[in-house]
């Protein structure tokens, strides 16, 4: 018997990548009943696509076609429009899961059903090789990790959240074409919501996918001036302004450094240079970060 759990994977113009994301959905030891394509207005039709591909004969893929462009927030919007089930569980079309992802998660909401969501650790895919991520895993304090610690979250490809929960929210922001999960996180803590994770690594994440913004390095620092823009008059209106310069520095560095490691990875030389001396020479965090960056990591065991 599946469970009451809706899948929602929006996708623009993928195919392959695609196929794998379902064909980890259907492996999946505790089966959701509904999966939900949403193509973001791709040039060609996902559905036809997928019809050919037979993964229409299934009756849980369904696929809903924006009529316009919408990006990240607007597409997982729409999924969650369609979604009948109590769960709504996120899967980026280019990532990918470990077969007993959904089934372990829903073992902690059986275990804490006063849990709004469940997210988990994930694998890092970067060229070919699958390395452990390290980021750090939270269910308490989260306004102050994400805040104070300039915490980023796993990707929304580990969330698994209750229906109610995420509509309570009106869901993502479709005002914001970057960082848009964590306003979720955010929103999430100011209403009080109740977070766990799976202490596991469940979700396989492609680093180095074509068209992810993380890869648009420009485009990333304007795209993410309308988040803070968002969130500066709450800061000010509760006197902490102190604290959202600090967060706005401490995040547009993180950003930098993202910027400064790909770039130096793809063997560039100009883009990291603009990076330090734009944003990285005086800031301590900065070489406590990059320290934490070129840790060794082990590939994952065969």
């Amino acid at each position: 018997m599946a469970a009451s759990i809706s899948v929602v994977i929006p996708v623009f113009n993928r195919k392959e990548e695609l196929i794998r994301a379902l064909d980890s959905v259907k492996k999946q030891t505790l089966q959701p009943s509904e999966v939900i394509v949403v193509d973001d207005c791709s040039s060609f039709l996902i559905e036809d696509f997928l019809r050919e591909s037979n993964y229409l004969d299934q009756d849980w893929v369904r696929v809903v076609r924006n009529e316009i462009n919408q990006g990240p927030s607007g597409t997982r919007n729409t999924g969650v429009m369609h979604a009948k089930e109590e769960f709504i569980a996120f899967l980026d079309s280019d990532d990918y899961w470990d077969p007993h992802k959904l089934e372990k998660q829903m073992a902690l909401f059986t275990k804490k059903p006063e849990l709004d969501l469940v997210y988990n650790g994930t694998w890092v895919v970067y060229e070919n090789k699958t390395v452990p991520s390290h980021t750090k895993l939270f269910k308490d304090n989260i306004w102050y990790q994400l805040v104070d610690n300039c915490w980023t979250p796993p990707n929304p490809s580990t969330m698994l959240m209750r229906n109610a929960s995420i509509r309570k929210l009106n869901a993502f922001d479709l005002t914001l074409k970057h960082a848009e999960d964590i306003d979720l996180w955010m929103r999430m803590t100011l209403h009080d919501m109740k977070i766990d994770y799976c202490d596991e690594r469940l979700t396989y994440f492609m680093y180095n996918s074509t068209g992810r913004l993380s890869k648009q390095y420009r485009a990333k620092f304007k795209k993410v001036e309308p988040f803070f823009a968002k969130w500066e008059p709450y800061f000010r209106q509760q006197g902490k302004e102190s604290s959202f310069h600090r967060f706005k520095q401490r995040s547009f560095t993180k950003f930098a450094l993202e910027t400064f490691v790909d770039s130096l990875r793809d063997r560039s030389v100009s883009i990291p240079a603009q990076m330090y001396f734009k944003y990285l020479w005086n800031r301590k965090e900065f070489y406590d970060l990059i320290l934490n960056k070129f840790r060794r990591v082990q590939p994952q065991p065969s």
